[in-house]
């Protein structure tokens, strides 16, 4: 891979921009409604409109700040409201300042300085500005100092500013990212919602002593689209991609802080009707390189797949595609085109197309023949397309080094003593059952029944986890022969955070063994039930952390797995409280392609989906249906059956959780729990994703993936119906 190749997939282009200044006063008393014609006030120069926005043709709309002469209307700025607001309502300018008033006179949102103001103006840099009463040069409030994901050319971020992301493309509550100018530093982290809880940065541009002359103290992105930080010494830490040289005055620029936690640079050209130099107004060839390598993918950056295509045409496909920075042939007719940002990088066999811009190049620090390089200005390059989680980049290193660890391993294996294994080939160690007596001392501490089995605590000799939980198959019968091959075969094949690691098995004489790592916390049955009761926001992460690890068995294993037994006592609480499911022994695999299967009734009562009655196929819906009652157990910290409360309309959760969400009383469901109730938005969300799950017809359930993205808010959730089905009632006896 050449350097350029490279520099492309780490880094995103930066281009210029020379705004033009002017304003056009608005007096005292004017007024916008969200309908009519009075519903923006504009720019001089007719390229910035403040005012109410209205989202997808809907009767909802944003008090925002947007680019008017762009069809899309890209907005950069808009007014930090909980929610839209309706098509009555109206933007006030008094000498108090602005207000938003909903239908009813209510005010919504208020920008009203200490001060009087004289007039508000719109002005061609896009920034929205009251002046002071007293000196109408005086700026008392601009939307420039109250920044939400973007900023624009001659915006400056002080130190404690900061920028967040919107929740999805079309939804402008705050999302899962911030952008903060701390500490002399610019960092990027992730946000849990609804905890707020800030996580570790995922980037930093290096921090320094507060009081150092090297700390910054100033982001700036100025009148010819640079961004970088100003330090106390007066020399400047270059964030954005070299020059090239331009008409800035013909393009438009911003710098965005995008809902997947990406901050990029965007340039738009004012005389396109395109997406900029992809537009078709000049040769792909022109503008882009094709560097082609092999061996790597990344899945979860495919936005379009093209078939039947040969490799010419999937190249041809990427390099007139504006949102195409990679594509990928298999060799078999198949073309995958990738977006920024690219993550979970792993090894594959495909040809890999890159497209790299032509003629540029990343500075090295300190190169005194660099064109971009000039006195007291240090270039450093940030990595803007990196992700949470790790680049490409880091994933393909860490790729290799897994690489070397299971050759390593495999190295080991070779010189244990072998013999025949009747279960299919695999990357697990394979024990001895001398070994496994050893380390439990003679089977001699159980910590649970499982399927067909007890699972008892051990200690290896090697490494520094060496707990386990060894699961003791105690019937040899055709059916738990075929439990331990089956997860033998499942999970072996696996690797996800959130699912129990399988380190190896005994497969020795009449002896079938399982050796897992030991979740410290036990179960989520002993964790969500017992005393005291864990916090909505620790039961939120274990309730995203199990359909994350259903995801990965649905859609991202080589064969996808049907679990067939969710349920709490499955779900094991790792040391970090991080859920990791388990058991994979009724598990079921799907032939490639394959969407449906037949098998036997499995699962446990209470848990078990309608269809395994009904003599038909069943899918990975099965699975969803199971993770719905668990996620009601979650959110209502109780058993599915409860008779102890000793009133009818309670005994059934599903049938209660459906009556509380009908009835609007989701505060009973909790138990009154302030940190549940503190939004009830989100908690009315995740009790109808719940319901939605536990739907009769497989077909209204939604995927996991999509419950997922119900529960995290980035789709909306439909309406459940009914959850009553034409089946007896399973509970536990």
């Amino acid at each position: 891979m050449t350097p350029s190749a490279i520099h492309y997939l780490l880094f995103l282009s930066f281009l210029p921009f020379l705004p033009v200044f002017g304003a056009s006063n608005i007096t005292l008393g004017s007024s916008l409604s969200a309908i009519g014609d009075n519903s923006s006030w504009i720019s001089p120069s007719e390229e910035f409109a403040f005012g109410f926005c209205q989202l997808d043709n809907t009767n909802i709309f944003l008090l925002a700040i947007w680019y008017a002469k762009i069809p899309d209307k890209t907005i950069i700025w808009h007014a930090n409201t909980i929610s839209p607001v309706q098509t009555e309502s109206k933007v006030e300018l008094t000498a108090n300042g602005l207000t938003l008033n909903s239908p009813n006179g209510q005010a919504i949102w208020q920008a009203q300085p200490n001060t009087t103001i004289s007039y508000a103006a719109m002005l061609n840099t896009g920034n929205f500005v009251l002046s002071s009463s007293t000196n109408s040069s005086v700026y008392v409030w601009e939307s420039f100092s109250y920044p939400t994901d973007t900023i624009l050319p001659t915006q400056v971020l002080s130190l404690g500013g900061m920028l967040y992301s919107r929740l999805t493309e079309t939804n402008y509550s705050n999302g899962r990212f911030e952008l903060h100018f701390v500490n002399g530093a610019l960092e990027l982290s992730a946000v849990a919602r609804p905890s707020q809880y800030r996580y570790d940065p995922y980037y930093s541009s290096g921090r320094a002593h507060t009081n150092s002359s090297e700390s910054g103290f100033q982001l700036v992105f100025n009148r010819s689209a640079d961004i970088y930080i100003v330090k106390g010494n007066g020399s400047t830490v270059e964030l954005s991609w070299p020059k090239i040289v331009l008409n800035y005055d013909s393009n438009y620029h911003r710098a965005t802080l995008d809902f997947d936690g990406v901050f990029r640079q965007y340039t738009y050209s004012k005389t396109s009707v395109g997406c900029g130099v992809d537009d078709g107004s000049r040769n792909p060839r022109d503008l882009y390189d094709l560097e082609v390598i092999s061996g790597v993918n990344w899945p979860s950056g495919n936005y379009d797949r093209l078939q039947p295509y040969n490799q010419t045409q999937c190249e041809q496909s990427c390099l007139h595609d504006c949102s195409c920075v990679v594509s990928i042939f298999d060799g078999r007719g198949t073309c995958w085109k990738k977006r920024l940002p690219l993550s979970d990088g792993r090894l594959e066999s495909g040809t890999v197309i890159i497209k790299v811009r032509k003629g540029v190049g990343v500075p090295s620090p300190g190169n005194s023949n660099d064109p971009f390089s000039y006195s007291k200005k240090e270039n450093h390059s940030l990595l803007w397309s990196i992700l949470f989680g790790g680049s490409g980049f880091f994933n393909i290193l860490l790729l290799v080094i897994v690489s070397l660890a299971v050759f390593s391993q495999r190295h080991k294996k070779s010189k244990k003593t072998t013999y025949d294994s009747n279960v299919p080939e695999t990357n697990l160690r394979i024990f001895t059952f001398e070994e496994l007596n050893e380390a439990t001392q003679g089977f001699k501490e159980e910590l649970g029944m499982g399927s067909f089995g007890i699972v008892y605590k051990g200690a290896l000799k090697f490494g520094s986890k060496n707990q386990v939980a060894v699961k003791k198959l105690d019937k040899l019968s055709e059916k738990g022969e075929r439990e331990f091959k089956t997860e033998v075969s499942a999970i072996g094949k696996t690797h996800h955070r959130n699912l129990v690691q399988l380190l190896g098995y005994c497969d020795e004489g009449t002896q079938r063994i399982l050796v897992y790592e030991l979740m410290t916390n036990g179960s989520l049955a002993n964790f969500l039930f017992g005393l005291p009761r864990p916090s909505w926001h620790q039961r939120t992460q274990v309730a995203l952390g199990t359909a994350r690890g259903l995801v990965y068995l649905h859609e991202e294993c080589d064969v996808p797995i049907i679990h067939c037994d969710i349920k709490p006592q499955n779900i094991l609480i790792d040391e970090y409280f991080t859920a990791r499911i388990s058991d994979f022994g009724l598990a079921k695999s799907l032939m490639f392609n394959q969407s449906r299967t037949r098998t036997d009734i499995r699962g446990t009562r209470g848990y078990v989906a309608p269809e395994w009655f009904k003599n038909v196929p069943v899918t990975v819906k099965v699975d969803v249906y199971s993770f719905g009652v668990v996620l009601l157990e979650i959110i209502c910290c109780r058993k599915h059956v409860a008779v102890e409360y000793g009133e009818e309309e309670r005994a059934i959760l599903t049938d209660w959780a459906y009556d509380c969400y009908m009835r609007g009383e989701l505060g009973t469901l909790v138990d009154n729990d302030e940190a549940a109730m503190s939004d009830n938005t989100v908690l009315c969300r995740w009790v109808m994703t719940a319901l939605c799950c536990i739907q009769e017809d497989p077909s209204k359930r939604p995927t996991m993936k999509m419950v997922i993205q119900m529960l995290e808010g980035y789709v909306e959730v439909p309406i459940p119906t009914s959850t009553s089905t034409s089946f007896p009632k399973l509970h536990e006896t």
